[in-house]
């Protein structure tokens, strides 16, 4: 398993999100559990930032993204600061 950088993991979830948002028809996407991470693509989305809400990654994307952007860590998806996070048991594993 590599882990991206942080430019590859914005670029990604940046790409992510503006077909997700064109797709429904929104501006703004918070993401669904359940849905391949938008970091790796490898595991399904169930984790959430806080404040914003948003569910863009996997626990152990948006655990490397909080440990290597420290307290000035942003969500991929609106970009507000992240202050905690919440981590679900996803019924959707992805193999």
């Amino acid at each position: 398993l590599t882990i991206p950088c942080e430019m590859c993991i914005r670029d990604r979830a940046r790409t992510h999100a503006a077909g997700a948002a064109a797709a429904s028809g929104r501006r703004g996407f918070k993401g669904n559990l359940g849905d391949p991470c938008m970091s790796c693509d490898d595991r399904s989305k169930d984790a959430e930032c806080v404040p914003c809400g948003c569910v863009g990654t996997c626990k152990a994307c948006l655990d490397s993204w909080l440990r290597t952007a420290g307290a000035a860590a942003t969500c991929l998806i609106c970009q507000g600061l992240i202050t905690g996070s919440t981590f679900f048991n996803n019924p959707h594993k992805r193999a």
